[in-house]
């Protein structure tokens, strides 16, 4: 028979596929890709929210900051992936079902003659061939592989703890959005109070610097009296200014917590004085809430979880040493007419054993046991910051409980100043520039216990998050990974799984 020769057309398909593979080269994105880009993320990042229309309170403020927070929704759509994963996998555990199908064809006879093997003596002259040159094949094809069903059990059990590390990890970042909110919220609303008079007294205390300024010039007043006057109205302006920047960066970051557009105008409702949730926290003895938070807290329950996915890792390692069953099932077709049987049923079953697998076994569990001692290592680091955490933010809460009595005394000292000056005046023994000096003093102290109350109502929040309290977020729980529900605003804080141990948030 001659050789098979391949054809001019066939040779030159190989070719032009091959010199096709050859000729990739890096696209960069282009001018309108990169536009198409920015304008998709602008539209989504500043579509419309959910408009203000009444006083926001603080269960409303830290409900929008959970639906807005881009950290949440992350980790959100993380624990929907989480989640389908694990649905996959489940799929692995069932019996592989395969259909198949084939076309053959040649251009000669597939044909052949025998040999005598007694005698050695080939017979070219009896030509026979068993196969036609174009033939179809199908089959359907049911296999279930005993090992791969191990594995891909001790799999699913690995992927349903991957879901709930990423759940625990959500509520972590509910923790520090209840943190932030309730921090910014109080700040917010000591600018809503406080902010008008701040900028009334600025202006006042600024035309009192002036006529302080025109009696030096006229010599009404001793000089060094005159400069002495001028330098504390120059500190009542320096820190009027800060407090009013302060002020207003508040509301900002507020309107950021919650994903409001910046500028939008709103006004927020008196906090509540007193929350019984957080206040019982604070007189509980700091070793009940070090259990608490040892049992409660999402890093510990995370290690909890990834303790029991290296502990299957070991499993999987003794799977792979067992006998490997393989059990076949099908049905198949073949059109070539020589057969005797165009469709037949088959069955099978087959045992194999990885023999070289007995030797890697000893170094696989070994690296476990490392795994697991990390992991034990990990979570006793953990418990260590975390009741350090716990500690501190007792001890800060108690610190700015204490700043807020003496700022509250303060501010009560500045008030009796305000009124003796006011009196003094009005019987015309006193400047009236005493009083607009005496009157800034006061609005800095009311400022400042201002800020010590919201600096408390923080040591709150960051109490709470040391041991794991989870806030109860009011109407929040409609929100899916899938369809997020307004436009993403960036957190003020990224949260990650890891217990903060920064200078403001040691808590």
């Amino acid at each position: 028979m001659p050789p098979f020769r391949p054809t001019a057309g066939l040779t030159t398909g190989v070719l032009a596929l091959a010199l096709a593979a050859c000729t990739v080269t890096p696209t960069p994105v282009t001018d309108g890709e990169r536009q198409a880009r920015v304008s998709a993320d602008l539209a989504q990042l500043t579509r419309p929210v959910e408009p203000v229309t009444a006083p926001i309170t603080l269960d409303e403020a830290l409900r929008r900051a959970v639906l807005h927070n881009l950290d949440q929704r992350v980790k959100l759509m993380e624990t929907a992936v989480a989640q389908g994963q694990l649905d996959v996998v489940r799929w692995d555990m069932l019996p592989q079902l395969s259909a198949q199908a084939g076309y053959r064809s040649r251009n000669n006879d597939a044909g052949s003659f025998s040999k005598n093997l007694s005698t050695g003596v080939e017979n070219p002259d009896v030509i026979t061939s068993a196969e036609d040159r174009t033939r179809r094949t199908a089959g359907l094809v049911l296999s279930w592989n005993v090992l791969d069903f191990g594995l891909s059990y001790a799999r699913a059990r690995q992927a349903a703890d991957q879901t709930l590390i990423a759940a625990e990890r959500q509520r972590k970042v509910l923790h520090n959005i209840r943190q932030d909110v309730r921090q910014a919220y109080w700040r917010a609303w000591t600018a809503q109070r406080l902010l008008p008079e701040v900028t009334r007294l600025e202006t006042r205390t600024g035309r009192a610097l002036g006529e302080s300024r025109e009696i030096e010039r006229q010599k009404l007043a001793e000089p060094l009296v005159a400069l002495g006057y001028q330098k504390s109205l120059l500190d009542t302006l320096r820190e009027l200014a800060t407090r009013r920047q302060e002020l207003e960066l508040a509301r900002t970051e507020l309107a950021a917590l919650m994903g409001l557009p910046p500028g939008t105008a709103f006004r927020l409702a008196p906090p509540p004085a007193n929350d019984p949730v957080l206040l019982a926290l604070v007189k509980t003895p700091v070793e009940q809430l070090i259990e608490r938070a040892f049992a409660a807290r999402p890093e510990l329950r995370q290690e909890d979880y990834q303790k029991r996915i290296t502990a299957m890792e070991a499993n999987k390692a003794l799977l792979g040493l067992f006998p490997n069953l393989n059990i076949v099932g099908g049905r198949s077709y073949d059109s070539n007419h020589y057969l005797l049987n165009n469709t037949w049923n088959e069955v099978g079953a087959g045992l194999s054993l990885g023999l070289l697998k007995l030797f890697s076994l000893p170094d696989t569990l070994e690296l476990v046991e490392r795994q697991q001692q990390l992991d034990e290592l990990r979570r006793l680091q953990l418990g260590m910051a975390i009741m350090v955490q716990v500690h501190l933010a007792v001890q800060r809460h108690a610190l700015a409980s204490d700043d807020l009595k003496l700022a509250a005394t303060a501010a009560g000292v500045e008030q009796r100043i305000v009124g003796q000056t006011r009196s003094a005046v009005g019987a015309q023994t006193a400047h009236p520039l005493d009083l607009a000096r005496a009157e800034a003093d006061g609005l800095l102290a009311e400022v400042r216990r201002a800020l010590a109350e919201a600096e408390v109502q923080a040591s709150l929040a960051r109490l709470a998050a040391s041991i794991g309290e989870d806030p109860a977020v009011p109407g929040a729980g409609t929100t899916t990974a899938g369809t997020p529900p307004g436009p993403a605003t960036t957190p003020a804080r990224a949260a990650d799984a890891r217990p903060r141990t920064d200078a403001h948030h040691a808590t």
